[in-house]
């Protein structure tokens, strides 16, 4: 892709292009990913133990809700 991309006329398609380029090239230590040490360790070490909803009666309502959508496990296997 890189050989063609002096080739493009069109604004779009090379701002499209620029971005997939950006998204090969991507890595959690880009300094300029904006996370920081906490954030990247809970990223490449996320928790073992399932997931706990005490007290936060509004994130379990959300999530029963979700999974009550008759397309939800769509969306799960599509992304």
């Amino acid at each position: 892709m890189e050989e063609i991309y002096p080739n493009i006329k069109l604004d779009d398609l090379r701002v499209s292009l620029e971005f997939i380029f950006g998204m090969q090239a991507a890595s959690l230590d880009d300094p300029g990913s904006g996370l920081d040490a906490d954030a990247l360790q809970r990223l490449r070490n996320p928790p073992t133990y399932p997931a706990s909803f005490d007290g936060d009666r509004a994130l379990e309502a959300a999530i029963k809700l979700y999974i009550g959508l008759n397309h939800s496990d769509g969306d799960y296997n599509v992304a």
